[in-house]
């Protein structure tokens, strides 16, 4: 059985320069942590999509994007707060899962069900922001 070796003179010549490694620009990653403003909020809602399916909390996409500038505020204080202390609120970790069987008799079998987990959209919000 073959094995796996990082050792670069197992790599023929002809392929060193396509598997040498890439250099990467240590300022791509400075903005990352940036706080978060107003307009960036709306540019990301802006692309979010309608009618999709809320999660645990009832909220959708449509809500926030109907949502007061002073309630949008107060999402940008809690995303930076988030950012600041490096955690998340526990909440979001929680999600709901739903088997939708596919497109065939079910038959009570899990396997024939094709799993949706509907996550916070609060928290899709801010994963798409810091992405």
């Amino acid at each position: 059985m073959a094995t796996l070796n990082s050792n670069s003179q197992d790599i023929p010549n002809e392929w060193e320069l396509d598997y040498a490694p890439l250099p990467i620009d240590d300022n791509i990653y400075n903005g990352q942590l940036s706080k978060i403003i107003l307009d960036e909020l709306n540019e990301i809602l802006s692309e979010c999509p309608n009618n999709k399916a809320a999660g645990v909390s009832n909220i959708t996409y449509e809500l926030i994007k109907l949502s007061s500038k002073h309630y949008k505020l107060w999402l940008i204080k809690l995303f930076n707060a988030c950012l600041i202390s490096g955690t998340t609120p526990t909440n979001w970790k929680y999600t709901l899962l739903y088997p939708i069987s596919k497109p065939m008799e079910w038959e009570c079998d899990i396997n024939k069900t094709q799993p949706i987990v509907l996550l916070k959209i609060i928290r899709k919000i801010f994963s798409k922001i810091i992405t």
